[in-house]
């Protein structure tokens, strides 16, 4: 499936996401580029395409309705206030107004999704995780709400998360820049033609990728500093329970702390060092002192396609640029409202075409 369906278009997106971004800079200048903007539209474009053979097209346009309404429903939904005082979802207010159109808008669109599977012959050809979600259960179909939600789901988990975790490697680059030689010259030695090498995007091409172990462990890295869920969702406790010493009581909620776990100096030696090679083979770590993708049962069934999807986008983007902070003790500023990290839009880089 990676060859045949994500990698391609992986391999597209990330050429359009640099040449977009080219097209924003003059030569010979370092300039400042708002970097939410465009990898949201990255990723978001690349989780329409192979999970939903749905085009969002954000990368082309500067605004995109489908994702304004998603990003209000969420931020509604973990409204404290609605939380704490659920009457407030039945008051006739403008907020509640704006959240039952973004609700419709969203309907509305998994209906165009889930029609074209339901009554066109590219049902036969296409394959993705859609049309796979529809037809799972042909005696006892998802209802619309049940559909409708699966779908934001996969969305916000494949975008999101993926536009955090990798503004958060853009970011360590520009900070530890002694890597990006290091990556770029890797990358030429196994990429030497990589435009008409990603164009062609081949399964010779997708090995090679594979086997780049110096950026994928930058990136995980770079997940252990900055990764997009700080703490895990709560979960509530079903009977009591002793953890750590500690008397747990029933119907308690727990919220792990990753972050805490990720800079423990009890898992990792000098966790606040910036290291990628603590995540070579040989350098053996406890599978969970670090969790950006879970672990056990309930591991993140995306990894693999991230990790892949950054790896391209970097790839191609240090070909092209060389990338810097705006100021020497500059830091990502997050967005305080949101559950997964993700920066605030004034978050920026600079970029030098080489």
């Amino acid at each position: 499936t990676a060859t045949n369906v994500c990698f391609p278009t992986m391999c597209k997106k990330a050429l359009e996401l640099t040449e977009h971004i080219k097209k924003t800079i003059k030569y010979g200048v370092k300039s400042e580029i708002f970097l939410n903007r465009w990898l949201k539209a990255f990723s978001l474009d690349i989780a329409g395409e192979t999970l939903f053979g749905f085009n969002f097209n954000h990368l082309k346009e500067l605004t995109n309705a489908a994702i304004e309404a998603m990003d209000y429903i969420i931020s509604e939904i973990f409204n404290p206030l609605r939380v704490a005082f659920p009457l407030v979802n039945r008051l006739p207010t403008k907020t509640n107004k704006k959240l039952d159109r973004s609700i419709q808008y969203i309907d509305n669109l998994v209906s165009i999704m889930r029609d074209k599977y339901s009554h066109n012959n590219l049902i036969d050809v296409d394959d993705n995780l859609l049309k796979r979600l529809i037809n799972s259960n042909k005696e006892e179909k998802l209802t619309e709400d049940e559909l409708r939600n699966n779908i934001i789901t996969l969305v916000l988990s494949s975008y999101e998360t993926t536009q955090v975790s990798l503004g958060g490697a853009l970011y360590h680059l520009a900070r530890y820049s002694e890597y990006q030689k290091l990556i770029r010259d890797e990358s030429k030695k196994l990429f030497p033609n990589i435009d008409q090498e990603m164009m062609e995007a081949n399964d010779f091409l997708y090995e090679k990728f594979q086997k780049f172990e110096l950026l994928e462990n930058f990136i995980l890295e770079s997940l252990r500093i900055y990764s997009p869920l700080a703490n895990q969702n709560a979960r509530t406790i079903t009977q009591d329970t002793q953890l750590g010493g500690f008397n747990i009581k029933s119907d308690i909620s727990l919220i792990i702390n990753i972050h805490a776990i990720h800079m423990n100096d009890d898992s990792w030696n000098e966790p606040n060092k910036f290291n990628p090679y603590r995540f070579c083979k040989e350098n053996r770590h406890d599978k969970f002192s670090f969790l950006p993708f879970g672990a056990g049962p309930r591991l993140c069934s995306g990894r693999n396609f991230t990790l892949l999807e950054q790896k391209i986008a970097i790839c191609c983007l240090l070909r092209k640029f060389e990338i810097s902070l705006p100021c020497n003790f500059y830091n990502v500023p997050i967005k305080r409202t949101s559950f997964t990290g993700i920066p605030e839009n004034s978050f920026t880089l600079l970029f030098e075409p080489l």
